[in-house]
């Protein structure tokens, strides 16, 4: 959901630094936290087909680093159960 910040956010929710969001800037968010923040009064809902930042980055960035990696040299180095 997209939603531009029209207030001053301090603290968090949910692991989520609401500091980071900067007043005037659409964001595209989870509804759960566009809902949050607009009913908290520090955002309105945004109906645009600009780009938007996609928010919260942090938390993807420490999804990617907790994903196991699956690549092909991994693959090969696994062991073979072996023919009976």
């Amino acid at each position: 959901m997209r939603v531009r910040i029209v207030s001053p956010i301090n603290g968090s929710i949910d692991g989520i630094d609401l500091s980071k969001f900067r007043i005037d800037v659409v964001y595209e968010m989870s509804t759960s936290l566009a809902n949050y923040l607009m009913a908290s009064g520090y955002a309105v809902p945004v109906m645009d087909e600009k780009p938007a930042l996609v928010a919260p980055v942090q938390e993807a960035e420490d999804a990617s680093e907790r994903a196991p990696r699956n690549t092909a040299n991994e693959r090969r180095r696994t062991p073979r159960a072996k023919p009976r």
